[in-house]
């Protein structure tokens, strides 16, 4: 890493004036990873609770060994054959039902053992300890098996959510939900925590090193599992709510296009309003976003870059925000300004989560299409044929409402309900869906399952980078927009911090994918495309303005690439961020530049340790970001470091010879850590 040529010289002399002094002593500490998420990963669970048992035919073994007693293969085959019928790939109630007997005949085979329990000192504690954690694995396969059966009850009551109510005699589909749940769920709850109790008790002090490692670590994933199952318990009522039990629910669902970039993921080009009543869906309609702001006439001032696009801020560009609670919240907020409905809840899709989408319902065939739209093709040929306005100049949108209404008639024949909870918690952490509500019960539930996308808020005296781009030349290039940034951090020893960003910026559009771009059209029977719509779906140049949000305070010392006058300072007071704004424009084949250095408004105090934390943020909706981060501390000594490696982010790590290296593909949120001193 090179050290910034715009940096003053060190002495204490040129600290900023008003700089705090840091009293407070900060600690490095790791970051866990984000919490279980209950869809995706709590059959996961179960497996690896049912693995931790293992243990007790290790404590078998041991137990009749000190007897001097020749039992050892009968009490292992039967708790093996416990713990292997719940490890098997087909996790149904008949192998926990399978389960409970065979952990009671490694028991059975232990009925002596009753007598040292009794007759108290290190062998009778010892022999409690193996009953309990036998007991514990009988009561682990009856929770298993009361859980499989909510599992099943719940498969056979998809079927009927979010359709439409067959009559007025159907029965409530969140009353039978709340049936099942008293009669499986809280009972396996109950069963699962009282295994967990009764692991809780064993003494491991009794037991040999490797085994009470064993027994801990059972204890501590059946706590994971309990964990689990208590938060779901927890949250139930609000997923009823959801479901319209008690009240009808009403969602607005923003239809965001991520080839035209906005702060808050795209353009907000359609939206679809659906009512939920008794876990059935009401009532359905698509909307175009122009109709609804073509009625409106009264003023509004539009914020920061907006302006750029329009002197009255209106619905389809609500989403101003990169967080996504603060988006939300103004698209609703519009949506009853304008003369549109109040609603509940309010959810992001943007063109990312629909491609991922069609690969699990698999190619959507259209009447008015000749070739079934796919996760590879979907995006470009609808786009084109809104922005021709091949199906009228005044209904555009008529082709989107279609595919719409296909894809939901799909998923309800195909019912991939566990895969869509699965898909929508991966986009949701890649900022390609969300979903939010002022209610604080779902903000809440939102934000335990990682669907909020909210922005964490801002912590003193830590660091914090988010560069955001919206697309404001009103074409669809960004899909051909590849970005590069370099996040440099130099500390002094004096504990100023100097930070150098980087931004790389290449328009990557080439006579290739003209062609393919003419093809697919082609392909489709749309060969008169015109060089307008050519430029609109990528040729075009692609104009953005460009936000590198910064912690507040933060002082600009030089640019590179762009004069400091055609950059602005502006605070986002939602994040508590400042933001350096200026324009950037890209013809096809370019690649340019842009290196802001500039100083940050706290100083680390090494008095002793202190730590120095980055958080990363993701703009929502974005594709083709490279996240490089470099750091320099010359006169300092490193104490720790973090991550030092991230399956989960993709995030490498290495040692240079003048500081530190991470790198990644920016697909997620994720924080940086250095434990710094003298």
């Amino acid at each position: 890493m090179r050290v910034f040529n715009d940096i003053h010289p060190k002495n204490s002399s040129q600290k900023k004036a008003g700089h705090p002094s840091v009293t407070d002593k900060q600690f490095y500490e790791e970051i866990e990873d984000p919490a279980i998420r209950v869809p995706s990963r709590l059959g996961e669970a179960l497996r690896m609770i049912a693995l931790g048992l293992g243990v007790v035919v290790i404590l078998n073994s041991v137990n009749v060994y000190y007897k001097g007693l020749q039992l050892e293969e009968n009490v292992a085959t039967a708790a093996y054959s416990g713990v292997n019928s719940i490890l098997s790939s087909d996790l149904s109630r008949n192998n926990f039902t399978l389960a409970q007997t065979q952990f009671q005949t490694a028991k059975d085979y232990l009925w002596f053992l009753s007598e040292d329990a009794n007759s108290g000192g290190n062998g009778g504690e010892l022999s409690a300890g193996v009953t309990n954690v036998l007991t514990a694995g009988q009561e682990i396969s009856k929770a298993g098996e009361l859980f499989m059966a909510f599992v099943d009850e719940m498969k056979a009551l998809s079927g009927g959510f979010l359709t439409e109510k067959s009559d007025s005699v159907s029965p409530s589909l969140t009353e039978s939900l709340k049936n099942a749940y008293e009669k499986n769920f809280k009972p396996a709850l109950e069963s699962a925590l009282s295994a967990q109790e009764r692991m809780a008790s064993v003494d491991t002090t009794l037991l040999p090193s490797d085994i009470a490692t064993q027994v801990r670590d059972s204890s501590a994933k059946l706590q994971e599992l309990t964990h689990v199952l208590t938060q779901f318990d927890t949250f139930f009522p609000e997923l009823l709510t959801l479901l319209g039990d008690e009240h009808p629910a009403t969602y607005l669902v923003l239809l965001e296009n991520n080839n035209e970039a906005r702060p808050g993921g795209g353009f907000i080009g359609s939206y679809v309003l659906l009512d939920v009543n008794d876990g059935y869906l009401e009532n359905m309609t698509f909307n175009d976003v122009y109709e609804l702001d073509g009625q409106y006439y009264e003023p509004i001032a539009p914020p920061g870059e907006i302006a750029d696009l329009t002197n009255n801020w209106r619905f389809r560009d609500s989403n101003y925000s990169p967080d996504l609670t603060v988006s939300s919240a103004k698209s609703a907020w519009f949506l009853e300004e304008e003369g549109g409905r109040g609603v509940d809840y309010v959810m992001t899709v943007n063109l990312t989560f629909v491609s991922r989408l069609l690969q699990i319902t698999g190619p959507i065939k259209l009447e008015s299409l000749p070739i079934a739209l796919s996760a590879d093709n979907f995006s470009t040929v609808l786009s084109y044929m809104v922005e021709s306005k091949l199906t009228g100049i005044k209904t555009p949108k008529l082709v989107l409402g279609e595919f719409v209404e296909a894809v939901q008639t799909r998923c309800r024949e195909l019912q991939p309900w566990e895969d869509l909870l699965q898909l929508s918690e991966e986009m949701a952490l890649a900022k390609h869906f969300s979903i939010y509500s002022d209610e604080p019960g779902a903000q809440d539930l939102f934000e335990e399952l990682g669907l909020l996308g909210k922005i964490d808020p801002v912590v003193p005296k830590e660091d914090y980078t988010l560069v955001v781009h919206t697309s404001i030349g009103g074409n669809k290039t960004d899909p051909y927009l590849e970005q590069s940034i370099t996040h440099r951090t130099q500390i002094e020893q004096d504990g100023l911090v100097y930070d150098e960003i980087e931004i790389t910026r290449t328009h990557t559009w080439t006579d290739t994918d003209e062609m393919m771009l003419r093809n697919l059209l082609a392909s489709f029977g749309f060969t008169d495309v015109s060089p307008e719509m050519i430029d609109m779906l990528g040729r075009g140049t692609n104009r953005s303005a460009m936000r590198v949000y910064v912690p507040h305070g933060s002082a600009i010392v030089s640019a590179h690439g762009i004069e400091t006058t055609a950059i602005e300072t502006h605070t986002d007071l939602d994040l508590g961020l400042d933001y350096f704004y200026f324009k950037w424009d890209l013809s096809p084949g370019e690649s340019e530049t842009i290196t802001l250095t500039y100083m940050l408004p706290f100083t680390l105090d090494f008095n002793s340790l202190a730590e120095y934390r980055l958080h990363v943020i993701k703009q929502p909706g974005d594709l083709n970001t490279v996240f490089k981060k470099e750091f320099a501390a010359p006169d300092l000594n490193s104490y720790g470091t973090f991550p030092e490696v991230d399956e989960i982010s993709g995030i490498t790590y290495e040692e240079t010879l003048d500081g530190s290296r991470w790198a990644t593909t920016l697909l997620r949120d994720f924080q940086i850590a250095k434990l710094l001193g003298r």
